[in-house]
């Protein structure tokens, strides 16, 4: 009887250690495959996160007299390559250029053609509403001693639409051109009717070109300029004559909008994807 009992002890720790044994391998195999094949299954639609289909870019500034012109550095261009430096055409949304606060890059902007403003434009001294702030802009360089440098530039061009997926149809969009100039005071341009689906509003509620029930902006175009071209993609866009309406934002965060102008901004670009 005890010999019995030996022997089905021995073979239950026999079988404990055969199972062991299988675990760890088991254990082992999984642990040596790839990290791509213990991920989650990819979803059915993997665009959610459209940042991954941005294209980077490069921004090249034209035109026969332009208002907004490069810096002096060589070449004459903005590109995702350059550090400091963002040029993306973005997955429905804008073509845009942002010069980081590292960035030894800037532009240069000509406020030399001031408009007149009109009883439809908004009002000097006052936020998007019209409701004095008490606040006055402070004075810019003179416009008649050459164009000013900009810098921290974030220069947006149709924003919220899909620029990359443009066929042959122009595209008539609006623009912004954010900016720090040299005295640390932060600037901001704005082109264009706002969006048509919210009463020609920017966001916000606010009316950054014309005043609601003002007659609209003009627009700003888009053109892709080889749509059926696979590399690169070549998009031009151009102020068309659509006037810059300047607005002071000072040097912290929410402070109020102010209406410092209307200018003839003349500005016009060819961007460029890389590969």
């Amino acid at each position: 009887m005890m010999l019995w009992k030996e022997r089905n002890k021995r073979v239950g720790l026999c079988v404990t250690a055969v199972a062991g044994c299988l675990i760890l391998a088991v254990a082992w195999a999984v642990l040596a495959m790839p990290e791509t094949a213990l991920a989650d299954p990819p979803a059915e639609n993997p665009g959610g996160n459209v940042v991954k289909h941005d294209i980077p870019g490069v921004l090249k500034l034209t035109g026969a007299d332009p208002d907004l012109t490069a810096d002096d550095a060589q070449p004459p261009e903005y590109s995702n390559s350059e550090a400091g430096t963002s040029c993306f055409i973005g997955r429905r949304r804008s073509i845009w250029v942002t010069l980081s606060k590292t960035s030894p890059r800037s532009m240069n902007l000509d406020l030399s053609s001031e408009l007149s403003v009109t009883d439809d434009d908004p009002t000097p001294g006052c936020d998007p509403w019209g409701v004095p702030t008490g606040i006055t802009p402070p004075d810019l360089p003179i416009p008649d001693e050459g164009p000013m440098p900009i810098y921290q530039v974030s220069f947006s061009i149709a924003p919220y639409q899909n620029v990359s997926g443009l066929g042959n149809d122009p595209l008539l969009a609006n623009a912004w051109l954010k900016f720090i100039d040299a005295n640390g005071q932060r600037w901001e341009m704005y082109f264009g009717p706002g969006h048509a689906d919210s009463g020609g509003e920017w966001g916000g509620d606010r009316h950054l070109t014309n005043k609601e029930g003002a007659p609209a902006a003009p627009p700003i175009q888009v053109v892709r300029t080889n749509p059926g071209v696979e590399e690169p993609k070549i998009w031009n866009a151009d102020s068309l004559g659509a006037p810059g309406f300047l607005w002071y934002t000072g040097t912290k965060n929410n402070a109020p909008y102010v209406f410092a102008g209307k200018y003839d901004i003349d500005w016009s670009c060819t961007v460029e994807s890389l590969p």
